[in-house]
């Protein structure tokens, strides 16, 4: 068999790249993505006080109001630490099974924690930065990295929604399809009554 210098350039390309891939996290902080509210309350059994006096665990959980089902069923609101970073959880559930996680923290943290999920999930399987205008009339640039797998799609945002606010999610697949169907619905539904 003669190899030719374009299949040495094609296999190298395909070596890189298999190497820059976007591995499928199968859990998050030990809790696989199945798993039942149980099996989480179970793995953060009790609070624990961390730096500065704040706590550390899952505060409570409950079942999200009827204008929020398309996130999902049940949701468990806690906290833990990134290194220093104090980071708010919210873990959400969809016919038992753990889905999805919203992850806030301060914006003025999100170059460290940009740092630990480029370490944890490689480089970004997309990266955006977008100029943004506050209602202040302040100008700033929002970054926004992705790392999308076949089973899981995890998602970083400096400026989530507001810009006191910085934001991820690390969500399966399935569950994106099924929160943009009921989210679609619901559009649908709204718009019918207008």
């Amino acid at each position: 068999m003669k190899l030719t210098m374009a299949t040495f350039i094609l296999l190298g390309n395909l070596i890189v790249s298999t190497a820059n891939a976007f591995e499928d996290p199968g859990h998050f902080r030990g809790v696989p993505w199945g798993a039942s509210e149980t099996e989480l309350r179970e793995k953060f059994s009790g609070l624990s006080e961390g730096p500065e006096g704040r706590l550390n665990g899952i505060r409570r959980c409950e079942s999200y109001r009827e204008k929020f089902r398309w996130v999902g069923d049940r949701s468990c609101d806690g906290a833990f630490y990134v290194g220093s970073v104090s980071v708010q959880a919210i873990y959400s559930f969809r016919k038992d099974r753990f889905t999805n996680v919203l992850l806030r923290f301060r914006p003025e943290n999100f170059s460290e924690i940009e740092r630990v999920f480029l370490e944890r999930y490689g480089p970004p399987t997309s990266q955006s930065d977008l100029p943004i205008k506050t209602r202040g009339g302040a100008e700033l640039m929002n970054r926004t990295l992705k790392w999308t797998g076949p089973l899981v799609v995890v998602w970083l945002e400096r400026y989530f929604g507001k810009v006191s606010e910085s934001g991820a999610s690390l969500s399966t697949v399935e569950d994106n399809q099924e929160a943009a169907r009921l989210r679609g619905k619901d559009v649908n539904d709204a718009a019918k009554g207008l």
